[in-house]
């Protein structure tokens, strides 16, 4: 009998000269509550900063967004940012999309998706779409402000 099983991905370092951060949002269904975790990594898996901040009663995926703009102002203001270049990652499709210009975003949050693309695209960061399952711990660290 032969068994056809996906192999199981796990978090990847970043390339060389580059560091990781892992972004989410969570919501609190309970009241409507927002927050935003990430973690920074260097390509041996250390984290260098991780985050957890609240960002009040807005939509999902404002709160997605928020993360990915709260992670890119936590790097640039370390120490790492005039020494290294980010990848970040994200598990949110519709947020990558607005970022990289793949899909249009609402009318209401296109001040935000323009400032981050503007960043990313001027700092030569990389946005990358991951799997839910390779957030897990930035999910954790979201949902720890909405308890």
């Amino acid at each position: 009998m032969r068994s056809d099983s996906c192999p199981v991905r796990k978090w990847e370092p970043p390339p060389r000269g580059f560091l990781k951060m892992n972004v989410d949002g969570a919501v609190s269904l309970s009241t409507s509550a927002g927050d935003v975790g990430g973690f920074l990594r260097n390509e041996f898996g250390d984290t260098l900063l991780s985050f957890s901040k609240p960002v009040g009663n807005l939509p999902p995926a404002l709160v997605e967004l928020e993360a990915l703009r709260v992670g890119i102002f936590a790097f640039l203001d370390s120490c790492w940012a005039g020494k290294y270049r980010l990848v970040v990652e994200s598990d949110c499709k519709n947020v990558v999309d607005w970022v990289l210009g793949m899909t249009l975003p609402p009318p209401a949050f296109l001040i935000i998706v323009k400032e981050v693309a503007s960043i990313i695209n001027t700092r030569s960061m990389v946005l990358r779409l991951i799997p839910r399952s390779l957030n897990i711990e930035a999910d954790l660290m979201a949902k720890q402000g909405i308890g």
